[in-house]
């Protein structure tokens, strides 16, 4: 799993950019991960990524991430073929994880 994250960080950044094997140390349960990722590694990669969720998709894979629903649409009264807009996408709460598939999922579907 750190391997696969690794790899993954340094083609998007750099070597420098690992994630440390001292964040797993204390893991003993799925629960335990599942905090690891919501404490430590989900903000770092936030932060190496300015927030950008879809590098940190890139990452973790497709099970990490959603596409975020828009609430507030665009001002009214312009044209919208001027402006180009994108897809937002959020990063989900490890922690809501009913299972462990999708950190197995990170380097199986690699």
């Amino acid at each position: 799993l750190l391997s696969t994250i690794n790899e993954r960080v340094e083609q998007l950044l750099d070597k420098d950019h690992h994630i440390g094997h001292s964040y797993f140390m204390t893991i003993s349960s799925g629960d335990d991960l599942k905090r690891v990722f919501a404490n430590k590694v989900l903000p770092l990669l936030d932060e190496y990524f300015h927030g950008d969720a879809r590098k940190v998709g890139a990452v973790l894979g497709k099970a990490f991430v959603e596409k975020k629903e828009s609430t507030t649409p665009l001002a009214t009264g312009f044209d919208l073929d001027e402006y180009e807009t994108r897809t937002l996408y959020v990063v989900k709460d490890p922690m809501r994880f009913s299972d462990l598939s999708p950190f197995r999922a990170v380097y199986e579907e690699a």
